[in-house]
């Protein structure tokens, strides 16, 4: 096994046709395990691969759960080359995890993540603090978090996610067919507009309207947006990544302007 790539969640090897995922925390031991109960399940029920656990286990130093599965091949297609076909596959895509019946996932044992919780936390916690914003930008984040909480966007009926939907978790053969998903590890139940928020920051407000239209609403997910990068730009900040931080800010200050537009 050599080392292919890592995570916040996890070091990933690989050799010939396989990948082996090592959790790197009790947190992501603890996601994995939930991935090896669930996509065994999941992958006939959906139109492209997935990477089902071929064998998993725990490693017996640390305790912390890994899991074995065939490589998948397929590329990440750059955003810049997405089309509305490839957009209209993608809701297609979600409109499968949307109808699985929650009932069905409790044996599963997948977090539910209410998001009125989590932006109360986020207001709490204020994860600006010690971060390079000014006054103003902090009254605006907060003013932003507050009107979510008090509109209509943040009642929603909860559905299955897949959590990480980042293009670079879309996979595509050279035909221009998606064939794969990758990444697991943040299935939740919540609000089915959360999903779309890594698509939205990949192409940005503009491109996202015309690919893939009015709903969800801008103005929702520059909030989701929000929450996610100061969560980012915290931990960046606490470990001293300074890169990751100075991205994360760059899209919370994107994220606020849009929410002001709105």
């Amino acid at each position: 096994m050599q080392f292919f790539s890592e995570g916040f969640d996890n070091h990933l090897y690989r050799s010939g046709s396989d990948v082996l995922r090592i959790a790197k925390h009790s947190q992501a031991s603890q996601r994995l395990r939930v991935e090896s109960r669930l996509l065994p399940w999941l992958a006939p029920q959906l139109p492209l691969a997935i990477p089902v656990p071929l064998e998993t286990g725990l490693d017996p130093m640390t305790g912390l759960a890994w899991v074995r599965y065939r490589f998948l091949t397929g590329n990440p297609l750059p955003v810049a080359q997405w089309s509305p076909a490839l957009l209209v596959e993608i809701k297609q895509l979600l409109a499968i995890f949307q109808a699985i019946p929650i009932q069905d996932l409790k044996r599963f044992h997948i977090p539910e993540r209410n998001l009125t919780t989590f932006h109360r936390a986020i207001i709490n916690a204020r994860p600006w603090a010690g971060l390079p914003l000014q006054r103003y930008e902090i009254n605006s984040i907060q003013r932003a978090f507050e009107h979510y909480l008090d509109s209509q966007q943040s009642h929603y009926t909860p559905c299955f996610l897949h959590g990480d939907l980042h293009p670079r978790h879309l996979l595509m053969d050279n035909n221009g067919k998606w064939t794969g998903l990758l990444d697991f590890g943040t299935v939740q139940i919540s609000d089915p507009d959360y999903e779309w928020v890594n698509i939205f920051e990949a192409l940005g407000a503009e491109r996202f309207e015309v690919l893939v239209g009015p709903a969800p609403a801008i103005h929702k997910l520059a909030v989701f947006s929000l929450g996610r990068q100061l969560r980012l730009a915290h931990l960046a900040n606490t470990s001293g990544e300074q890169p990751l931080l100075e991205r994360s800010l760059k899209q919370v200050r994107q994220a606020l302007a849009l929410w002001q537009q709105g």
